[in-house]
């Protein structure tokens, strides 16, 4: 996934490969000696709103056994029934590629992060942000009968995603919410850093757990955060690293930015796009790819 990460190859050939079903998942898997290289069942406890746009899952499942705590705000597959399956077929990774039980009857599969895990409860959540457009993932979240199971692989990279850095700069919309909260929250409590949020409205924020000395900025109105991005007084004495997530036009502006603002290279910054406006989710998936291959 070449898919705007300028960071580890695994979550490349893992997650958007998968995604997009590719046959070079198995290989690769192996190499970057992955956490659960097969795909398991794993089962719907509860959910709950966390905001009026968020809405958070809550999983169980023993596989969970071979993942280490440390795992919030990385990447993960999973794999949702079609509106005819009782439950999602699960495809095989293997050396000479991906095997599904039917090839032309396949799960859906799509890309999550992981808001929270809990190894002794063995108990993992992942936030779907609420969209008038469903998918098949937010419908599955949303109508889902508790107990109902789905299939999960991964996850994918390495902490920390965002490049060593002294000074770190996150950037990013609602979808990027669960990431960036995952990811800080288990930062030193001396970290150094700055946090730039664009939401639909206020009701959208949240009350972040970040190190004292990180300054967090929400915006409301469009292009708002990038004017926020363009007066922030950086450090010019620190290394600067970035974690850029969101809406594929938000994220190739602030790349350019960052770019020729503190002169960013791209193995300083984790650069991902989630979503496309007036595309909705089925009709980006087919785009995704291609996007970002034509970036970089």
């Amino acid at each position: 996934m070449r898919m705007i990460i300028i960071v580890k190859k695994y979550i490349f050939n893992y997650i958007l490969k998968a995604l997009l079903n590719s046959k070079q998942i198995g290989n690769d898997m192996a190499e970057e000696n992955s956490l659960l290289t097969q795909a398991q069942l794993i089962k719907l406890e509860s959910r709950r709103l966390t905001s009026p746009k968020l809405l958070r899952l809550y999983f169980v499942s023993d596989a969970f056994e071979s993942l280490p705590e440390n795992i919030a705000g990385l990447h993960c597959s999973l794999f949702f029934p079609k509106a005819h399956q009782d439950l999602p077929p699960l495809p095989r990774f293997t050396s000479y590629g991906t095997v599904w039980p039917n090839p032309d009857d396949k799960a859906v599969v799509r890309s999550y992060t992981i808001r929270t895990f809990n190894c002794q409860q063995l108990r993992m959540s992942i936030e779907f942000v609420l969209r008038d457009d469903m998918g098949p993932g937010l419908t599955w979240a949303k109508t889902a009968a508790i107990g109902s199971q789905l299939g999960f692989a991964g996850p994918g990279g390495e902490l920390p995603l965002i490049p060593n850095g002294d000074f770190k700069i996150y950037v990013g919309d609602l979808s990027s919410l669960p990431g960036i909260t995952a990811l800080v929250s288990s930062l030193p409590a001396d970290s150094l850093g700055v946090i730039f949020l664009y939401v639909p409205d206020e009701s959208c924020r949240l009350d972040l757990k970040v190190p004292p000395l990180f300054r967090v900025f929400w915006a409301y109105a469009k292009h708002e955060h990038l004017n926020q991005i363009k007066v922030f007084p950086f450090p010019s004495q620190e290394k600067l690293s970035a974690y850029i997530t969101g809406e594929s036009s938000d994220v190739l502006a602030v790349r350019k930015i960052l770019r020729g603002l503190l002169g960013l290279s791209k193995k300083e910054m984790f650069i991902l796009p989630f979503w496309r406006r007036k595309k909705n989710e089925e009709e980006y998936q087919s785009l995704r790819l291609q996007e970002v291959n034509d970036l970089f």
